[in-house]
Order: structure tokens, then sequence, then C-alpha cells
């Protein structure tokens, strides 16, 4: 299976993005970036907000920083029942992972930054990141 992948730039920095079909509780469209230097696969405060997830800030099961290359301090809270649809070379795949975060920032005038596929997510599903940046290429791969 091979998931095929967009290649951006955002600023001076080149990006790698996931289109799928998000899902947890409603679904919508998710642009995330391939991050295989995040832990942790997780929804931007943005996206919360644009799929219309409410956002409690008293909830925090853990913070982190450093995630999608800002310094600024994110809390983390685990949502279940996430599914992540994506197009394939043989149709469509769900993923079903067992963990994922929304994060968001402790102020309410936070950095906004992506939502993330983190190393957790391409570990849990046995997938495999390919690029080949003269080619334009990038996709991931079943291991």
């Amino acid at each position: 299976m091979r998931i095929e992948l967009q290649i951006g730039k955002q600023g001076k920095d080149l990006r790698i993005f996931l289109l799928s079909f998000f899902k947890y509780k409603r679904q919508s469209i998710v642009k995330f970036i391939v991050d295989t230097g995040s832990p942790f696969s997780l929804l931007s405060e943005a996206d919360a907000k644009r799929i219309g997830l409410s956002i409690n800030r008293s909830q925090v099961d853990k913070s982190a920083s450093g995630l999608g290359g800002i310094n600024n301090k994110v809390n983390l809270k685990s949502i279940d029942k996430v599914e992540i649809k994506v197009k394939s070379d043989d149709g469509y795949k769900t993923f079903k992972p067992k963990e994922f975060w929304l994060s968001y920032s402790p102020r309410t005038n936070s950095t906004v930054f992506h939502s993330l596929i983190g190393l957790d997510f391409l570990n849990e599903q046995r997938l495999k990141l390919v690029v080949n940046i003269p080619n334009n290429e990038a996709y991931l791969e079943s291991v």
C-alpha cells in the first residue's frame, strides 16, 4: 500500500503533508504535517476549532514543548476513537490509532501550528516515509 503525500514550503521550511478525512465525533478534512521529529500525533487547536470541537483548557493529560518546530509549551488531551481515512494506491484506507492527542496552548492567544502525524502513528501503523526531493515525490508505504 502506498499513500501519496504533498510536498510544500512554509516560509523557508519544506513540509510534507498528508491530506486526510479525520473523524472524531464528526468528520472533516485535515491536512497533517508528517513530522518524524514528533513523538506524538496530534490535532492542532486551530483544526479542532474549525471542526467544531470544544476545548476545555482545564483538562490536561500532559504537556509538551517543541512540537511542530515551535518552542511554546502546549497542553495535550488524549482523544479516543479517532479515524484517519486516506486515499492510497489501492483505494481508501482507514487507520484507527490507539492514541491521538488534541493540542492547545495554556493561553488563549496561542501560536498556531499544524496538526501532526508523528512517529507514534508511523510505528503503530507500520508505515515508512519515503522522500525524493529532486523528483518532488513523497509517500508513505506499508512495511
